[in-house]
């Protein structure tokens, strides 16, 4: 995977979030589908898959029907977004947990998971409490962390560590 492969799933996640952040009644509707979804693999609200590969770059679909692992990183986050804080700043969501004094187990959690749904599982929770306490990051760098997750989650829960620690002195 490329290092340009990486800054396209970041801007394709910013593209798609800027269009989910306005108050359109439809921006609405892709919403709540997507809070729906966060307990979801992608395609199993076929109405929301199909919004989402509308709007995705072609070069980051999936071939033959198999879920690319761009596809998955960019639902997991836009999953995230519709459930977590609308506002957003530069930090990692490590550096977030930190912050907002959050027990490392709940990173943890996420970065042991096994799998995709076991990661959005362990995400939704440590979302919802870093919104709960007022604070934001970057979704972004949450999508291109979630990309290389699936190809290395123990590179992805290195840097969560050492950005969670470092943030936590």
């Amino acid at each position: 995977m490329s290092e340009n492969q990486f800054k396209t799933v970041y801007k394709e996640a910013y593209k798609m979030i800027s269009k989910l952040s306005v108050e359109s009644p439809e921006a609405k509707r892709i919403r709540a589908q997507f809070r729906h979804a966060a307990a979801m693999i992608p395609g199993e609200n076929p109405m929301l898959w199909g919004w989402l590969l509308e709007n995705l770059d072609p070069e980051l679909q999936g071939k033959d029907g198999d879920i690319s692992y761009a596809e998955y990183a960019i639902y997991i986050t836009l999953s995230m977004f519709a459930i977590g804080p609308r506002n957003e700043d530069g930090r990692t969501i490590a550096e977030a947990t930190a912050i907002a004094e959050i027990k490392r187990n709940r990173l943890v959690s996420a970065e042991t998971a096994t799998d995709m749904i076991e990661m959005q599982t362990a995400l939704r929770g440590l979302i919802k409490l870093i919104d709960s306490k007022g604070y934001a990051f970057n979704y972004g760098k949450l999508a291109e962390d979630l990309l290389y997750w699936q190809i290395n989650k123990t590179n992805i829960a290195r840097k969560w560590e050492r950005e969670y620690a470092r943030k936590e002195k």
